[in-house]
């Protein structure tokens, strides 16, 4: 298999398994959880896996979430680390154009009030990197 192919196949594969992660919540009958999509026709970067609650679910803070919209990233390369500043650089997520977080900013606006926005990555944040002390909390 070639590079390109064997990447594809691997980034299909890590997004499937979110999305099979929140798909079982449907089989549970006092789940939340009332549709999982994959590849959905949703926000743009923000459309890998889509999982929807009726009723919206608590968790932390005042408002109460209906939605979940995951970005999921599979990176080749191991032991890959990113930084604050990638999230500011189209490259970082195989843009031309827009970078993570304005992919994040218009997403937010045409998502519902309280949605949930994830990346989910393989790469670990870079040592020293200001995320960390986020990750930390």
């Amino acid at each position: 298999m070639s590079n390109a192919v064997t990447a594809r196949w691997h980034g299909d594969n890590y997004q499937a398994r979110v999305f099979w992660e929140n798909a079982l919540n449907l089989l549970v009958p006092q789940s939340c959880v009332v549709e999982v999509t994959f590849e959905a026709d949703g926000p743009k970067a923000f459309d890998d896996v889509v999982v929807l609650y009726d009723p919206a679910i608590a968790r932390s803070g005042p408002v109460k979430v209906p939605a979940d919209y995951h970005q999921v990233k599979w990176h080749v390369e191991y032991g890959g680390r990113f930084g604050f500043e990638d999230f500011v650089d189209p490259d970082f997520i195989g843009g031309q154009k827009f970078s993570l977080l304005e992919r994040l900013r218009d997403a937010k606006a045409s998502a519902p009030a309280g949605a949930n926005f994830t990346f989910l990555t393989t790469y670990r944040v870079r040592d020293g990197d200001p995320l960390g002390r986020l990750a930390a909390v």
